[in-house]
């Protein structure tokens, strides 16, 4: 089947499914090979957790060896010699500064309140997140800087034009200007990086406990350069900063237009006896914020698309024929919207995660499972419940643009760069401190 590149991807893909009598896998041709695109949890959680799949090549060669886009050893190296400084603990640690980072963004939020004017809702958010993220990820605070956090937005936002380019336009129409804005993303973000690791080095601020794992990787291991520790800093920036803006600034766009669910985060945020939170554990508490963010990223995942690379010839789902080199994509859009799974699959509903209790599976994999679990999954979340929960407990948000929830592009999924909200302050009663 022939793909208009000018429809979207969730419109092919919802054409594909239709067309594809009930199977479980739909494929297509593309610019390079083949693309097999899994629409069932339980075959995708099998296929992604089988131990040889690549990463796609294309976006290694311009993003570099980064820990979400390295694949077979130099992930399981880079995994396991990273994963010990991002545990729930490490965040522990740096909850006082994510609570005033926090508030820094709420006295803007009260300065456009007081004055009726309006704020882009995605740099505003990315910046609180670059702070947070380098914070708890790295332990420098490098303060709220909107121009480095639509860096990483906007490299993320061109990566995935290209990486779209490759699923979805057999003709290839990769211009050059794709390409520079990319080395030029690639560029920004590496210096970013790499002042964050010079800092470090020189011993200027004291390194949270995942940067200290990356320097004794790096002391103890002659194969890891500085080059190769710089690269996994500036992955884990673009993928704690994009994926959790995401998130959060979909979830706000959510509850503009389903205010039913504020009162009861309202009193939930209330019930914290003091702020900042002494542990992620008390964040834990706030299971209607919290639910709230799990239903938005089933509708709107903000990776709905997640590539692997065959490495042999090989047969998926009984009967059909991968080659060498061929992709294998796992829609979580469509799995997380599939109606013999869930209840009015397109509506937003929080109560899946509080009265019917549904939790992560096969059938829900915003973050993955198994092997593969993305390692910030905690920060995310706790992160989502303490912004939005604080900004809930004193705000209301009005959006003056229209949510497109159809992705344009390639793997990322989230709301336009340029959306805009005003903040309307609620009863004085409701107001934390």
């Amino acid at each position: 089947m022939q793909i208009d590149p000018t429809d979207s991807p969730i419109k092919v893909i919802e054409e594909l499914r239709e067309r594809g009598d009930g199977r479980r896998v739909v494929s297509i041709d593309q610019l390079s090979g083949r693309g097999h695109i899994l629409l069932d949890g339980s075959l995708a959680m099998k296929i992604l957790n089988a131990p040889d799949l690549l990463r796609p090549p294309i976006l290694r060669r311009m993003v570099g060896e980064g820990l979400p886009w390295t694949s077979g050893a130099e992930w399981k190296d880079a995994r396991k010699q990273i994963r010990p400084g991002l545990t729930t603990k490490s965040f522990d640690d740096c909850l006082p500064e994510i609570s005033q980072s926090i508030d820094d963004f709420m006295d803007r939020m009260r300065t456009a309140a007081a004055e009726g004017t309006s704020i882009p809702l995605v740099p505003s958010i990315a910046a609180v997140m670059l702070r947070i993220s380098s914070r708890a990820i790295f332990g420098i605070d490098i303060g709220i800087n909107t121009d480095h956090a639509m860096t990483l937005m906007k490299m993320a936002s061109t990566s995935n034009r290209l990486a779209g380019i490759g699923v979805f336009d057999t003709l290839g129409r990769i211009g050059p200007e794709i390409m520079e804005e990319l080395r030029e993303g690639k560029n920004a973000v590496s210096e970013i990086s790499r002042e964050i690791y010079d800092l470090a080095k020189a011993g200027s601020f004291c390194p949270s406990r995942a940067m200290k794992c990356m320097l004794e990787w790096e002391r103890d291991d002659p194969s890891v350069t500085e080059q190769r520790v710089i690269e996994h800093t500036s992955s884990l920036l673009l993928a704690s900063v994009e994926t959790t803006t995401s998130m959060i600034s979909n979830t706000f766009q959510f509850l503009a237009d389903h205010p039913k669910w504020l009162p009861a985060i309202r009193d939930e945020f209330r019930q914290f006896d003091s702020w900042p939170p002494e542990s992620i554990s008390e964040v834990e508490k706030l299971a209607t914020v919290t639910a709230c963010c799990r239903e938005s990223i089933r509708l709107r995942p903000p990776i709905w698309l997640v590539a692997r690379t065959a490495p042999e010839p090989m047969v998926i789902d009984g009967d059909i024929e991968v080659a060498e080199g061929d992709r294998i994509y796992t829609c979580l859009y469509l799995i997380h919207r599939n109606p013999e799974v869930w209840t009015d699959p397109d509506e937003y509903r929080p109560e899946r995660f509080l009265d019917e209790g549904l939790r992560e599976g096969q059938e829900y994999l915003p973050f993955g499972l198994g092997r593969h679990y993305c390692l910030g999954a905690p920060l995310a979340l706790t992160e989502g419940a303490m912004i939005i929960g604080r900004v809930c407990s004193e705000f209301l948000m009005r959006f003056h643009d229209d949510v497109d929830d159809a992705p344009r592009y390639g793997f990322l999924m989230g709301p336009s760069l340029t959306v805009e909200f005003t903040p309307e302050s609620i009863d004085g009663d409701a107001n934390m401190v």
